[in-house]
């Protein structure tokens, strides 16, 4: 920012002057459907799905992206796709996989595929999934259920020393909730307060040992889970929209 306000368009240039200051205006209190067009966040290099869980009194086949540059969710829901809850989540070799789940009569032991290019559900053959969960290089608990309470604490495993310490915790407890880690920042969206379900999202930046609270999704939803898709060449159709023009 400093460079951008020294430089010799800014000095001389009136017309630059006022551009630049009403980007700047903008970015402070930036809106994802801004139409300023030096201000608007660009797309995202990556975005953060969250499938289905368990919404009001039956399993739900909502689906949301959320795009961190802009802040915002976008509703992405696939028609006709089976509702489900309690199921695992993976993105692996560009595609969503989607493992067992509970529709409220039936468990499933089916793999669900998901391309988020052509926008289509298909079934996938179970030895073909192989799933990877990492988070920043560290193991770290986050939340859940001690048979009384719903928490909001959070420990970090520090291998170094073989123990556990304990971090800042949640800002809402809750358990049966989706978790991934995108842009360095651990989001966990939706899940169960021990009163009814959410739609609360909350976010754990690890450099500055903060959490915060980010927009909320759509749906109220418990058991619901989450995967990072990254470098997605039709990334557009996820992200907040840029311009209402």
């Amino acid at each position: 920012m400093n460079t951008v306000k020294c430089h010799e368009y800014m000095k001389y240039s009136l017309k630059c002057q006022k551009l630049i200051i009403s980007a700047i205006m903008s970015i402070h209190h930036l809106d994802p459907r801004s139409t300023n067009e030096v201000a608007r966040p660009r797309l995202p290099s990556s975005v953060l799905f969250a499938f289905g869980g368990w919404s009001g009194a039956s399993p739900t086949n909502a689906m949301e992206c959320y795009d961190s540059r802009a802040g915002a969710w976008v509703n992405v829901t696939v028609t006709g796709e089976i509702p489900r809850a309690y199921h695992g989540t993976a993105f692996y070799r560009g595609y969503v996989f989607i493992v067992g789940g509970f529709d409220g009569l039936e468990f499933f032991k089916s793999v669900r595929r998901f391309d988020p290019v052509g926008v289509i559900w298909q079934e996938a053959e179970c030895d073909s999934v192989h799933l990877t969960y990492g988070l920043m290089s560290m193991c770290t608990q986050v939340g859940g259920f001690d048979g009384v309470n719903r928490q909001g604490t959070v420990e970090v495993y520090l291998e170094d020393v073989n123990s556990w310490s304990l971090v800042p915790s949640m800002l809402n407890p809750r358990s049966n909730f989706g978790l991934e880690v995108v842009d360095d920042v651990i989001v966990v969206a939706g899940g169960f307060n021990g009163y009814g379900t959410i739609r609360n999202v909350e976010g754990y930046d690890y450099k500055s040992r903060r959490w915060n609270n980010l927009m909320e999704m759509a749906v109220n939803r418990s058991a619901l889970s989450c995967c990072v898709a990254d470098d997605l060449p039709n990334v557009d159709v996820y992200a907040a929209p840029r311009d209402v023009r």
